[in-house]
């Protein structure tokens, strides 16, 4: 993936609940409506677009994080204890504070780790005991929506290269290393050629498609 520059009309501001709601729509069956689709549209499609592009995480809290609240003009109808509690649930997994500024591809793959990530929406847009009306919860909350979205929501938000792109890519950024007389490099590749070449047997060392170690060394 080539990174791309951030401008600031690369920065989207989202309700922290919206980027379950992303998923979870991924995951619907029958066009079922989701509250505030023209946001998610524009969101996945800042996505598509960038997937550098940097989502700020801002919710309805006072006190020390006042300074980025938002009001409650993006609170679905479950009302503002169910809204505060959801966003600050999300901000809590995923170890975020109040108007964090963090690029989508970062967020997503954060989202998506195993074990540490957001898998399923349960006790964060429904309950499995509900003990007042206030807290019943997202209408999608136990649809199945939101972790067939999961499982899907990498590739479908963020698209690998085609195989032709990649070997086009490779064989530009080849052509150009050989063109130069200076390589600027990282330090630690310096360990990843010395780890490239260990694992060959002298003489087998050849070009692959995943980087330029080859052509560095």
């Amino acid at each position: 993936m080539e990174k791309m520059p951030v401008r600031p009309a690369d920065v989207m501001e989202i309700r922290p609940y919206q980027l379950l709601c992303l998923v979870c729509r991924l995951g619907r069956q029958n066009q079922e409506p989701y509250y505030f689709e023209e946001k998610l549209d524009e969101l996945q499609k800042r996505i598509a677009a960038n997937p550098f592009c940097v989502l700020k995480l801002r919710c309805d809290v006072e006190s020390t994080f006042r300074f980025q609240n938002p009001g409650g003009a993006d609170d679905t109808p479950e009302g503002k204890s169910f809204n505060r509690r959801r966003d600050l649930t999300v901000l809590q997994r995923l170890g975020l504070l109040p108007g964090a500024e963090v690029p989508a591809c970062d967020l997503l793959r954060h989202l998506a780790r195993p074990n540490v990530g957001i898998a399923a929406v349960r006790d964060i847009c429904c309950f499995e005991h509900v003990t007042a009306p206030v807290w019943q919860g997202c209408r999608h909350g136990d649809s199945g929506n939101y972790e067939r979205g999961f499982a899907k929501a990498i590739d479908v938000l963020m698209p690998g290269r085609d195989l032709a792109t990649r070997e086009a890519c490779k064989k530009a950024t080849a052509d150009a290393m050989y063109q130069r007389r200076v390589l600027q490099i990282r330090p630690h590749h310096l360990l990843c050629m010395a780890c490239f070449t260990a694992n060959c047997r002298p003489g087998d060392n050849a070009p692959i498609l995943e980087d330029n170690l080859y052509e560095a060394v």
